[in-house]
């Protein structure tokens, strides 16, 4: 049974599938059918078509439609049978067209047509039938070659409990059974193989030659094909030790049937070799390959005498025998070339089968390691494949290839697109768990790693750890560079603790494997150095924090660093605490006031850029749990501070001083700073502080509920500006950033700033100020006071929402001052748009009279150019302006 080509080809994914016998021909059903009537519906309802007509034309057309060769001959009978045929007996008749159909693979969607017409006829009494089981098999065959693996397995789940309910009822002969079951098997197979479940396909295949045992004779040479399809089927989970019995299997029956020069013995011995490679017994697998490649050679088979060449090269560079593996790469290099001049002609007149013929020989160049012209070809078959959406999978899978060639070259930059893209293509077909998507994950952390971007690198490691640990297992090789690999990443970002928890998990993993193997000596030799780094650190640490506010406020007088010029410092004079700032009752939105206080938020956003919330959902109990907690982490000694100081802009949880330019800052500010990201909050919890001892628990669930309170805020936002429900979702808000101020008290509160006047740059900001005074917003020309409410919120408005607004609402300035009586604790829940989101002024906000006023940028561009200018706020939407 043909089946469209699986062009999933990457390192990680060569397995092919495995074809069917073409058991459910439509000879099949008109001859093999059983002759009881009561048992079989094949060959009464083929003997309706052809005994029961009433007419010479039914008649002429029946036999017409028999003796079709082709789908097409079939197909134009079958155009004149509806005419005086009904359609109970056209359904037998559909299913024969869709089997020729499935075969020729030439229009799957056809095939799929006449399967489902079939079904329909054939099941609409609900009847358990054996023409409903092969009708149930065409379909599952066909949507796994148009790559719909989840409708495939639906279908083909159901024919296998229809079989074993026809076998255990007796109501069909278990001869006639068989062959349908062992198409179902192995088609079971092909699909969980393609869905990165291999362990439960290799269940299937195996049934699939049970079947094929009791079926066939031993010395059939089909049963030997079965043999060597379940060794392929064992190594492509790179269980070689189980392979092998079932490659030397295959080899005996074909030697024994076919002789030693036939190309099934050539094929047998081919993946002995690879089995052979697998358990390290090079010279075997040389010698098997060798003995592949002379009957290869002899049947004029290049493309199968291509890859064998290519495997005794990489055989011989772990024999050490150079000088033969040039003379190997030079024959290859040269049919390489006739090759692709001949593929170029045929592009156009057969675009899917040239894509699939580059990708083979890109990886041939690739094991030749001339990683250009690989890549190349790549190229040229993403050109082709990304034309046909039905290709996402095979394009997934050449996406992938290219960006990891990319990465062996050290281009790195250029390599992350398309590991990007092939994540999300290969996430689409075969969803987010598969095992292939994980290799990619990996790939796509060593790339982030490698551009110094060390947090990045740490969450798609752990999505890769998890992926790879239940696919392959955690004591897998691959898991555990997987594993390897996050340690690295922990310790680019001084995360020393996590970086030495899951080194100590490598060894462990590699303890399994012996005690003795190189790659457990070297885990060991990284996991002394990470101490000895994480003992430097501390001490190093302890020291540079002297530099925090909180261990040296308690002197009298302020330190000239910290003094503000004249015109940026607080000063004597009294600011006024406003009470006009608005306060929003968010209880009513969730009854018949919801219009108000849609408006009455949006006013404020107008007007103010601020307000404060109350009734907000937030547990009580929960904020005052969360705002101790900080408390407490400030308290602390400075050796259970010392993991997480960092003056390193990179580290994503760190504690510093001032701001994140200290040391060429002209002011420094009279505070003290912890942050750290809340998303993905499975990954981000890990390099929180460890102290206080109950500082994760509290934190994750104040996280969670601050989150909630933002997303229905700007829900509110999104409803009173008349955008869609939902407007704010996905990357728009999909950052989330914790920044936890302490202000010890200050000698002069008139010289100093905890911060200085800034707009925020992200979208939204939940802040609770506490029960202390300090906030501090510029409107109309003076500052005014933001008065502590109890259990309040302080929402503010961030650069972004201004510029998604076209101006509508409004980023209000503000700063924090400082006391001198006692110490000031904050919180802000930032809710940020990814690094890479497009932000650009709504088109449904901007008036018909009036143009953008800001073009599109990526938010990562505003936040360097925030970043550089110190949140300057007269300049740093300058950039970023359209002027009429």
């Amino acid at each position: 049974m043909k089946k469209a080509s699986n062009l999933l080809l990457s390192k990680f994914n060569r397995q092919r599938s495995i074809k069917a016998s073409p058991l459910l021909s439509r000879a099949y059903i008109s001859e093999n059918s059983p002759s009881s009537s009561s048992s079989s519906q094949f060959h009464s309802t083929g003997r309706h078509l052809q005994c029961c007509a009433k007419t010479r034309e039914k008649s002429d057309l029946d036999e017409a439609f028999e003796s079709g060769k082709t789908s097409g001959e079939m197909f134009r009978v079958f155009k004149d049978m509806e005419a005086c045929f009904d359609e109970r007996e056209l359904g037998i008749a559909s299913l024969k067209i869709g089997l020729k159909l499935d075969r020729e693979g030439e229009d799957p969607e056809k095939a799929l047509s006449f399967a489902d017409r079939a079904l329909k006829v054939l099941d609409q009494d609900g009847k358990p039938s054996l023409l409903v089981a092969v009708a149930l098999q065409l379909m599952g065959s066909v949507s796994y070659g148009l790559k719909r693996f989840n409708d495939s397995l639906g279908y083909l789940n159901k024919a296998n409990r229809l079989l074993g309910r026809l076998e255990e009822e007796g109501i069909a002969n278990v001869e006639n059974i068989r062959p349908v079951l062992h198409a179902v098997q192995l088609e079971l197979g092909n699909v969980k193989t393609a869905m990165g479940r291999r362990e439960e396909a290799l269940l299937n295949f195996k049934k699939a030659l049970e079947i094929k045992e009791m079926t066939l004779g031993k010395d059939s040479k089909e049963l030997g094909v079965g043999y060597r399809d379940l060794a392929e089927a064992y190594v492509s989970v790179l269980n070689f030790k189980e392979a092998l019995p079932f490659g030397l299997k295959a080899l005996e029956i074909h030697r024994k049937g076919l002789g030693h020069s036939s190309v099934e013995v050539a094929h047998d011995r081919r993946i002995l070799g690879v089995i052979y490679i697998g358990m390290e017994e090079h010279e075997k697998a040389l010698k098997q390959n060798q003995l592949s490649q002379k009957v290869l050679k002899n049947w004029g088979l290049s493309s199968e005498l291509l890859r064998a060449e290519i495997d005794a090269a990489n055989m011989q560079i772990a024999l050490g025998k150079y000088d033969e593996i040039i003379n190997t790469l030079k024959d290859s290099k040269r049919c390489l070339e006739i090759a692709c001049g001949n593929l170029d002609k045929k592009e156009t007149v057969s675009p899917i089968e040239v894509a699939e013929a580059y990708c083979e020989i890109s990886m041939l160049y690739e094991n030749m390691n001339e990683f250009e012209t690989a890549i190349s070809l790549l190229k040229r078959t993403l050109a082709i494949l990304e034309k046909r959406p039905q290709e996402q999978q095979s394009e997934g899978g050449v996406s992938a290839r290219t960006g990891w060639l990319l990465l062996l070259k050290g281009e790195v930059p250029q390599a992350i697109p398309y590991l990007e893209n092939a994540v999300e293509k290969l996430k689409d077909s075969f969803g987010s768990r598969h095992f292939g998507v994980g290799y990619i994950y990996n790939n796509l952390g060593a790339a982030y790693l490698e551009l110094d971007r060390p947090q990045s690198a740490t969450q798609i490691f752990a999505v890769a750890k998890d992926i790879l640990d239940v696919s392959l297992g955690p004591h897998h090789a691959d898991s555990i560079e997987t594993c390897q690999n996050l340690s690295k990443a922990y310790s680019a970002m001084g995360s020393y603790t996590l970086a030495i928890e899951f080194q100590q998990r490598v060894i462990d993993a590699w303890e399994g494997h012996g005690p003795s193997t190189e790659e457990l000596r070297e885990a060991r030799h990284s996991l002394e150095e990470l101490k000895t780094k994480a003992r430097g650190l501390k001490n190093l640490n302890i020291q540079e924090m002297e530099k925090l506010v909180s261990s040296w406020f308690s002197n009298k007088t302020v330190p000239q660093s910290y003094i503000f010029p004249p015109e940026a410092r607080p000063g004597n004079h009294v600011i006024p605490r406003c009470n006009t700032i608005p306060v929003v009752d968010l209880s009513k939105a969730l009854a018949h006031d919801r219009i108000v206080i849609v408006q009455q938020i949006l006013k404020a956003s107008q007007e103010f850029g601020f307000f404060q919330v109350v009734n907000h959902g937030v547990p009580e109990n929960l904020v005052t749990d969360t705002m101790n907690v900080f408390k407490e982490f400030f308290e602390l000694p400075a050796e259970d501070k010392a993991g997480i100081y960092s003056e390193d802009l990179k580290r994503p949880c760190r504690l510093y001083t001032s701001s994140s330019n200290y040391d060429h800052e002209n002011v420094h500010l009279w505070r003290d700073n912890l942050r750290h990201p809340c998303h993905p909050l499975e990954d981000c919890i890990k390099i929180w502080p460890q102290k206080p001892t109950r500082y994760r628990e509290i934190v994750a669930t104040y996280s969670i509920e601050a989150k909630k309170l933002g997303l229905r805020i700007l829900e509110l936002l999104s409803e009173g500006l008349g955008l869609g429900s939902g407007f704010f979702g996905d990357k728009l808000s999909e950052s989330l950033l914790l920044s936890v101020n302490h202000y010890p008290p200050c000698p002069d509160p008139s010289l100093t700033l905890g911060v200085s006047r800034h707009c925020d740059p992200n979208l939204l900001t939940i802040l609770h100020q506490g029960d202390v005074y300090g906030l501090q917003v510029f409107k109309d020309g003076e500052w005014i006071g933001v008065e502590p409410l109890h259990n309040a919120f302080v929402v503010n408005i961030g650069h972004q929402l201004q510029i998604i607004s076209n101006n509508k609402l409004k980023s209000a300035e503000h700063r924090a001052v400082t006391n001198s009586r006692v110490a000031r604790t904050t919180v802000a829940f930032f809710i940020n748009p990814s690094d890479d989101c497009v932000i650009e002024p709504d088109k449904s906000l901007i008036d018909t009279d009036e143009s953008p006023a800001y073009k599109p940028f990526q938010f990562k561009e505003f936040l360097l150019n925030y970043s550089s200018l110190m949140g300057n706020p007269e300049k740093c939407l300058e950039p970023f302006e359209l002027h009429a």
